[in-house]
Parts: C-alpha cells; structure tokens; sequence
C-alpha cells in the first residue's frame, strides 16, 4: 500500500470532495462526505456529479448524476450541527479493502488528508490526478465542538488553499493497510488566524447516521466483519510445496481442500461473525500489535479456517453464545509476517497475559507462510533455548504480577499449518478421496489434538 493507492478511494463531487467506503451491502457502495458539500446543489441542476478513479482505464470517470433524495439515497446525521452526509450510489466494482481507525488518542502522528481543493482544480480544465493534493504529516489535536477534532496540517495552509477539500478523506497508511479516521469539514479558525488548523469528522460518528437508518444503510465497517462469507474463496489456500503440478499428487490434494472448505457451510450456519468475535478476544495480540490488526482480511480468514478445522474435530458448531467458553481454551495469534511464526515471536510469546487462557489450552498460531516443518509446535525447539526463555519469564512483569506455571509448559502451542499443510499437503496419501465420509472421519483423527477436553 502506497500513497498513491488512495485516489482508488476518493471522489471529486461537485465542488467538494469524498471518500468511497464499500460495507456488507451487497448492492450499494456509500460515498462518505461533508454534509455541506450539497450546499450548493441548485448549481448543479440538484444534481451529485461525481467522479472516481476507475483502475481498469486508470483515468477519472463520471458516475451517473445522482439527485440526493433524503432517506432513499441520501443521509445526514440527526444533529443538524453535525457536518456529515453519506450518499448511496451502484455498487462500485471491488476495491482494495479500506480499514477504519478510531485510534487516533493514543497514535496520532502522520496522518494525510487527501481531496480536490479549487486551486488545483483551477490548473486544468479536465478533471486528472493534478486535481489531487495530499496534505501530509497531520496532527490529530483536541476534540470539538459537533463531534469534530481539530488537526494540525503543519504548512498554515489557509482557507482559500482548502475550499473543495470538504468531504475529503484523513488517512493513513500503517503496515500495507490503508485506515480512514475521519472526513474534513472546515478550516478550524478565522480567517485572521492562519495556522493550518482544519476541522474533521472521525470516522465512527457515520455509524450515527447508520442507526438513525436501520434497514437502510450497513454499518460502516469493511464487508467481511459483518460476515465471513465474503472470506469464502480465501480460505485454505494452502502452500502446496513441491507436489504444485505433480499430477499423481495435486489433484488428490485438491479434492482434500475442497472436502474441508465444504465443511466452513456450518461456520456460516451459525451466527457467529468477526464483529462478534471481536467482542471476546481483545487480548489475542502481541506485544507490538493493537486492535487495528484485527481488522486487517487475512486476519479473519484465519479465523475462519480454525473455525472450520474445529468444526471437523468437535462436530459442533459454534454460535456467539458459546465464545467465551471457546475462548478460555482456544486463542489465536496472528502475525501479518512473511516469516515462520515461532521463529520470529517465541520471545513475543512470554509478554502475553495468558491469564484468561485455561491451563493446557490451545494456543494456535500464524503468520503469512506454512511453519517451518520443524516448528508447527514448541516440540522442534531446542531444549535449551526453551530454558533460557523459562528463566526469562519470571522476571517479566505478567509473571511478577500473576505468578503461574510457564506459558510454554502450561498451554499448547501450535501452528495453524499443523492442521492445514502438515495434515492435508504431507499426508494427503492417506485419505481415500472417494469417500467424503471416510476422509472427514480420518481428518478428524487427525485434529485429535483439538477435540474437546
């Protein structure tokens, strides 16, 4: 993710500016904007011109006008005062995923806004990726009045450098993540004062809008936390090694997968969402991470799959009202890592509270890559190091203040890849692939490990 994949999410409309957000709505995509962007409107007809950035043609291009219409494709907030607006519009062909950020308390550092002010769209008489500015390096400050922050643009940019920015997006770009925080409103201050000072909207406050609407908008959260059915073809996209094209081996492997992602049908039977995991697993992060990882898609596939894998091990499907009890059993980490996860986290591993974790429960592990064969569990470290880290532990502050037995002695520590590559890739000679029967019945010998204490 780079700065320039943010003009996939912005539209120029009217005069103003706007933010493209895909939620659950299987037919619409909403366009997050300033509610006095439509001020103006009798200029344009009563029309919304709005223009996007199609990746297909790489050029800007012209949705069909639009006709705000309140309570049908157009909706404000309840308090007047409150300066947002979202419009409701065809659904956009599929875009990179847009996350949302309300962290801005504690990180509030390096933020971008990101819109189509007039003095560049005065520069060319066409609309073109000149019309774009990127006001880098913002600070998010105080709260306000009407729901907004103020934020430091740092360069005392002032009103007539704005004018036309008004519904544009705050951003920024963590990891290969983009976060949207909020929607621009206004210069903070008069014109006597020039300080760069600008006022937003943070992002949650749409929600807002969202209950004051029920039945007509989706919350503004990325698809896939309101359901893993939108996860439904990533799952199980296992790392075949060097059976890829073997053709006495592949397809075998093949069907094997597909027997299982079958079996992710009972995951969605049962009301179970990531919003509703959310809930109970704040604590499943590592010591660098925070909750903005759990919004990130490949977080939630794996979340998915072990949903599956334990599915096939318990013959159970789980619904919201069973996750606490799961997770005092259960845990997942995940690392967004290109690399082995014990590998690289072990040390990681003894800065987590575990203490709402049972004693043999499961820790599952993951990253971005199938696990090193010699570490799907904590078996193929060497004996030694794992002593060293013992001796460790008990001087970190987790154990100062909850005296317990050794994480690694008390819990389970497994890769997911143990129940994915090692199972199905490594023993795929094993499954008799023309009994579905058979092979979910030996599959589920298989997670032995993981059925029910």
């Amino acid at each position: 993710m780079t700065r320039d994949d943010i003009k996939n999410h912005i539209v120029c409309i009217n005069g103003g500016s706007g933010v493209i957000f895909q939620p659950s709505d299987e037919y619409h995509t909403y366009i997050l904007t300033a509610k006095h962007v439509f001020n103006d409107i009798s200029k344009y007809n009563n029309l919304a011109k709005i223009y996007y950035f199609d990746s297909t043609k790489q050029a800007f291009t012209k949705l069909n006008e639009i006709q705000p219409i309140e309570g049908e494709n157009y909706f404000k907030h309840i308090n007047k005062e409150v300066d947002i607006a979202i419009l409701k519009i065809d659904k956009l062909l599929t875009m990179e995923e847009l996350l949302i950020n309300d962290n801005y308390c504690v990180d509030c550092l390096n933020y971008m806004l990101v819109g189509f002010p007039e003095v560049r769209r005065k520069l060319k008489p066409e609309i073109c990726l000149d019309w774009i500015r990127y006001d880098v390096g913002i600070e998010i400050l105080q709260k306000k009045e009407n729901e907004r922050r103020e934020a430091d643009i740092s360069k005392n940019q002032n009103k007539q450098e704005l004018i036309g920015s008004s519904g544009g997006g705050i951003f920024k770009i963590i990891g290969d993540s983009l976060f949207l925080t909020g929607i621009q409103n206004q210069m903070a201050c008069d014109d006597d004062e020039q300080l760069g000072r600008i006022e937003f909207t943070p992002i949650e406050v749409f929600n807002e809008i969202v209950a004051n609407n029920s039945g007509e908008l989706e919350t503004i959260n990325p698809p896939y936390l309101r359901s893993f059915s939108h996860l439904e073809s990533l799952i199980f996209d296992l790392d075949l090694g060097i059976y890829k094209g073997i053709h006495s081996a592949e397809p075998i492997i093949n069907k094997l997968i597909m027997l299982i992602k079958s079996q992710a049908k009972n995951v969605l039977a049962s009301d179970v969402t990531p919003i509703s995991i959310q809930q109970f697993n704040k604590n499943m992060l590592l010591p660098h991470q925070n909750y903005l990882e759990q919004q990130k898609k490949i977080y939630w596939v794996r979340w998915f799959e072990l949903l599956t894998i334990l599915h096939i091990a318990r013959q159970k499907i789980y619904n919201t009202i069973d996750l606490p009890a799961l997770f005092s059993e259960v845990w997942l980490l995940y690392s967004d890592s290109n690399k082995d996860f014990l590998q690289s986290h072990l040390h990681d591993l003894l800065k987590i509270d575990f203490s709402k974790l049972e004693e043999d429960g499961f820790v599952i592990v993951s990253s971005n890559v199938k696990a090193d064969e010699k570490y799907t569990d904590l078996s193929g470290i060497p004996s030694n190091i794992l002593e060293e880290y013992k001796r460790e532990y008990e001087l970190n502050d987790i154990y100062i203040n909850n005296a317990s037995e050794h994480p690694f002695d008390k819990f389970k520590f497994i890769n997911i890849s143990a129940f994915k590559e090692a199972i199905v890739v490594d023993h795929y000679l094993e499954f008799d692939i023309s009994n579905n029967s058979e092979c979910l019945r030996k599959l589920g010998e298989s997670y032995e490990c993981l059925k029910d204490k």
